[in-house]
């Protein structure tokens, strides 16, 4: 049976990753979704490895019915989630609303993750008739969430699109039925199923190219390719002469549009001589074409996703190719804040990123990034970014969030100027701007520039409307904490203001939680709130609520740490999807140490329930130590290489598995059993999921909330007893 629960853990995290690709797509790429999908995914399987925790040990065949039942219900997910829009009759490039959303992802991962519940339970049972322990079961299960892993980031990698990760994922599945086990075990009806299904899975994967571009066309009119690259699926149209690029189904640029030149003409015309000019992003726009308007001795143009550079240059009209193509041109695939580190000085910066609506594009709109652009900006440089706002209403939440943005350009330039509009353009120098329309509009003439929007009369209006001055006022009014690396609060607002579409009584209000920001009382409440609970449980004095409560609190603070590693990572490092692969195989690496440890310790253990206890002990105060480690490193700079982060999520995890093993042990044949633990073990990870998602980090910051933990974990020692 080791076999059979390796499978389970190799599927479950295989199977996870393809579901959170596909919703996160159908959902437009709302960071959200991967929240709210992680907490429906540990919901169900928590919910499964509930089911009949004290019924008498499972037979095979059971096993066997239940890879069957993954390996149907996977592809028939992807496909569900594809037709979602139209199932649930959307508006085509509209949101679904908020109650069918979470309806789909329910329907989507619950029952998925009951199967795999149940797999696991009934698994580790079969695994444990033979004297084994539950620590073990939980390694070899670990062990298969590292090749998921491994396999999730390897497909990607060799450009398996995620429909054929999907159906490969139900081939794994279906593996021990066809490969062990005897006719004791396996009947022959099942074993036959397994081969058909086999058979056709691999038919389907030979037509994958096709099964992909038909259900993507579900969603696109007039599609022409589409592509799963690292950051996002890319989707590409064509009508007449124009062509939309769509990454995770929102438009990210048009060739027809003028998004490129506003941006573009206005930072290059507040420079009275760019020759050295920097691009982050969205050069398939257009925006070298314009820049070389400007006739600059250099341009480099770094672009993040360069799967998506090289699907859609090919596509693009022959003038964009051609500047891509010049001389002057280089082109560079790689992180921008990466990249940057490496890159000369120049004259110009423009930031054309994503709207910092996520964790991944919050980090090119902090003060660390901005200081980043400012120490490789030549004296009298300009950066320039946009930020997408209202012209007549603002939300009390994008007031926020848009302040917190303009309070960390402050903090780094001495001039920054906001031109009103849908999208606000930031123009930001470390000396005094030009903020003449008549300089800039002969400069406009001076170089002959050529433009469908930005001449001298939309210039003059810029600047000269009355609407600037507002924007002025009510930044200079607005109290908003500034956006970090540290504290993202900026994603806070973002959330806030993408709910404030379906829950308008939102729009008045300073976030989620209202307007409270002390950071400290924020991860005091959350550390008060655990100890509260486990105070409680401890008065009960019943053994088993204190274990079920202990690998709750445990599974807890090790999503919040696991959230805090990666966020920090990717803020710093960037987020390449090979390395947050291997960081998160690392994780799972160290479940399965954690939990050999503890097997191997249960077994030659002689001191009883004394020796259980003070190993407790010492695992529950060394992931309290972890955790002050982890706000040190991330106060003072730190715990950002994948070298670091990876051990620290190593650890991390080997403690997680070390409290679920000595639970089970201490449990004993009277206690909860192995089904119990694990699910206590995924709820209290739902619960860190969406508590350091949503209010922990963007309000007390990373150094605090891993500062909780620590507290947290020492609070818990209240529950081991001997």
């Amino acid at each position: 049976m080791a076999f059979r629960l390796l499978i389970v853990g190799l599927v479950s995290i295989l199977g996870q990753v393809v579901l959170l690709r596909e919703l996160a797509v159908a959902l437009y790429g709302i960071e959200l979704t991967y929240v709210l999908g992680i907490g429906a995914w540990l919901l169900g399987t928590g919910l499964g490895a509930a089911l009949r925790a004290r019924s008498s040990v499972p037979r095979p065949m059971h096993v066997s019915l239940l890879l069957l039942v993954f390996s149907i219900l996977l592809p028939l997910d992807v496909v569900f989630i594809r037709a979602m829009r139209h199932v649930f009759g959307g508006v085509s490039g509209a949101y679904l609303p908020i109650p069918q959303q979470l309806l789909g992802i329910a329907v989507t991962l619950i029952p998925v993750g009951i199967v795999l519940g149940l797999l696991f339970q009934w698994s580790a049972r079969l695994y444990m008739t033979d004297a084994r322990t539950p620590a073990a079961a939980y390694a070899v299960e670990s062990l298969g969430g590292v090749l998921g892993g491994l396999a999730s980031t390897l497909t990607l990698k060799w450009g398996i699109p995620n429909a054929g990760t999907a159906l490969l994922c139900s081939v794994f599945a279906l593996i021990p039925l066809m490969t062990f086990g005897g006719r004791s075990q396996v009947q022959r009806a099942p074993r036959i199923l397994a081969l058909f299904l086999t058979a056709l899975w691999a038919v389907a994967l030979v037509k994958v190219p096709d099964l992909d571009r038909l259900t993507t066309g579900w969603n696109h009119a007039h599609l022409t390719l589409t592509r799963d690259t690292p950051y996002g699926r890319v989707s590409v149209t064509r009508l007449d002469h124009q062509i939309s690029v769509y990454e995770n189904d929102v438009l990210s640029f048009e060739t027809e549009g003028t998004s490129a030149e506003e941006i573009v003409q206005l930072a290059m015309l507040s420079h009275p001589q760019p020759r050295d000019v920097l691009i982050l992003g969205g050069g398939l726009e257009g925006m070298a074409l314009c820049v070389l308007q400007h006739d600059p001795a250099r341009v480099d143009y770094v672009e993040l996703n360069g799967q998506m550079l090289r699907t859609v240059q090919p596509l693009l009209p022959a003038e964009f190719r051609q500047s891509l193509a010049d001389p002057r041109v280089h082109v560079i695939e790689g992180d921008p804040r990466r990249e940057l580190a490496r890159l000369p000085g120049y004259d110009v910066i423009v930031v054309a990123m994503p709207e910092p609506v996520s964790g991944q594009a919050n980090r090119f709109y902090t003060r660390e990034f901005f200081e980043q652009v400012a120490a490789h900006l030549q004296p009298g440089g300009v950066l320039a970014f946009r930020l997408r706002s209202a012209e007549n209403f603002w939300p009390q939440p994008l007031i926020l969030r848009n302040g917190g943005i303009i309070r960390a350009v402050q903090s780094v330039f001495k001039s920054v100027t906001v031109l009103p509009g849908t999208s606000h353009l930031v123009l930001a120098s470390s000396s005094s701007s030009p903020n003449d329309p008549d300089t800039l509009a002969n400069r406009w003439v001076a170089r002959g520039i050529q433009a469908r929007l930005v001449q001298p009369s939309y210039i003059r209006y810029l600047h000269t409307n009355d609407r600037r001055a507002q924007i002025e006022r009510q930044f200079m009014d607005t109290v908003a904490p500034v956006n970090t690396d540290e504290r993202p609060i900026c994603y806070h607002f973002a959330v806030t203001v993408w709910l404030s579409k379906f829950y308008p009584r939102l729009l008045r209000s300073g976030g989620l939680f209202g307007q409270s920001w002390d950071p400290w009382k924020v991860a005091l409440s959350f550390a008060l709130f655990c100890g509260v609970v486990i105070g409680i449980t401890r008065l009960m004095a019943r053994r088993r609520a204190e274990l079920l409560v202990l690998m709750g609190v445990a599974g807890c603070c090790g999503m919040v740490l696991e959230t805090i590693l990666l966020l920090r990572f990717q803020s710093e490092s960037g987020i390449l999807y090979q390395d947050i692969g291997l960081l998160l195989t690392l994780f799972m690496l160290g479940l399965a140490v954690g939990a050999g440890l503890a097997a191997r310790f249960g077994k030659s253990s002689t001191g009883g329930a004394v020796n259980l206890a003070r190993m407790s002990v010492l695992t529950l105060v060394c992931f309290a130590l972890l955790s002050f480690l982890i706000a040190w490193r991330v106060s003072y700079g730190g715990m950002a290489g994948t070298l670091e982060v990876g051990a620290a999520l190593l650890v991390c995890g080997a403690m997680v598995a070390a409290i679920f093993g000595l639970a089970g042990f201490a449990a004993g044949s009277s206690g909860p059993g192995v089904g119990s633990l694990y699910s206590a073990d995924l709820a209290g990870g739902c619960v860190g999921s969406l508590t350091a998602s949503l209010c922990l980090i963007p309000l007390a910051g990373l150094a605090l909330s891993a500062l909780a933990c620590g507290l947290i974990c020492l609070v818990a020692m209240l529950l081991v007893r001997r």
